[in-house]
C-alpha cells in the first residue's frame, strides 16, 4: 500500500503550497475565460480549459518571478541568505493571488472590455508588486 503510504506522508506545507498554486495559477484563467468568453467553458474538455486557464495566467506570473527575482539581487537578500525558497514562492503567490482576483473583480463591477482588463491588470499589478517588495524587504530587515 505505497499510496496509502504517501498520502500520510502528505504535509500541510505541502496542501497549502498546491492549493495556493492552484488558485494563483489556474483559478483566475478559468474566471477570465468564464467572463469573457463564457461558451468557451461548456465547449472545452477539462484538460484542454485547465491549459488555457493556465496559459492566460502564467505571463503574469512570470513577470511577477522575474522581478521578485530582481528585487532580491538589488536587495541583497540572496547573498545574505535572509530569504528562503518558500519565502519567495509565498511572497509570488500571494502578489498574482491579489493582482488577478483585485483585476478580475474590478473589470466584472465596472464591465471591462479585455484591452481595460489587461491595461489594469498591468496598473495592479504594479501596485501590488511595490507593496510585495516592501513586505520583502521588512522581512529581510526583520531577519537580519
Amino acid at each position: 500500500m505505497p499510496l496509502i503510504k504517501d498520502v500520510r506522508e502528505i504535509s500541510a506545507l505541502d496542501i497549502t503550497t498546491t492549493v495556493g498554486g492552484f488558485l494563483a495559477t489556474v483559478a483566475p484563467g478559468l474566471l477570465i475565460i468564464s467572463m469573457y468568453n463564457p461558451a468557451l467553458v461548456r465547449e472545452l474538455d477539462s484538460m484542454k480549459l485547465f491549459v488555457l486557464s493556465a496559459t492566460l495566467t502564467l505571463p503574469a506570473l512570470v513577470v511577477n518571478a522575474f522581478f521578485m527575482l530582481l528585487a532580491g539581487m538589488w536587495l541583497g537578500l540572496w547573498s545574505r541568505g535572509t530569504i528562503t525558497r518558500q519565502h519567495l514562492f509565498f511572497f509570488h503567490v500571494v502578489w498574482a493571488f491579489f493582482t488577478l482576483y483585485a483585476t478580475l473583480l474590478v473589470a466584472f463591477l465596472f464591465c471591462f472590455e479585455i484591452k481595460a482588463f489587461i491595461l489594469f491588470g498591468f496598473v495592479i499589478d504594479l501596485i501590488i508588486g511595490l507593496v510585495v517588495m516592501k513586505a520583502t524587504k521588512f522581512l529581510a530587515q526583520t531577519s537580519s
